[in-house]
């Protein structure tokens, strides 16, 4: 802990491609705040704000890249096996397919 930091919470959204993702954010007008970063043996984040001064986090993890998913190499699924997903749905412009 921060000694006198006020509480706080930062949502993370899973990407396929972080690179991709961070660099379209930034095309998008939001601020960079960490660079994408690897997470030794999880994966990799980047931290972004966007236009209205939300913070969000971006994450890809490793297990992606090991299935063979990471970086565009075939479709990012959730549990029930569907593509497309409410964060597809809802943010078109930083989670639109590629494929």
């Amino acid at each position: 802990m921060i000694p006198g930091a006020r509480s706080a919470w930062l949502p993370y959204v899973l990407v396929r491609d972080i690179d991709a993702a961070t660099k379209r954010a930034g095309k998008l007008r939001a601020k960079i705040m960490r660079n994408v970063i690897e997470v030794k043996g999880m994966g990799w984040l980047s931290i972004i704000v966007d236009p209205t001064g939300a913070m969000l986090g971006l994450w890809e993890p490793k297990e992606m890249q090991a299935r063979g998913r990471a970086h565009g190499r075939g479709p990012l699924r959730d549990r029930r096996g569907e593509t497309r997903s409410f964060r597809t749905r809802r943010f078109p412009l930083l989670f639109r397919s590629t494929n």
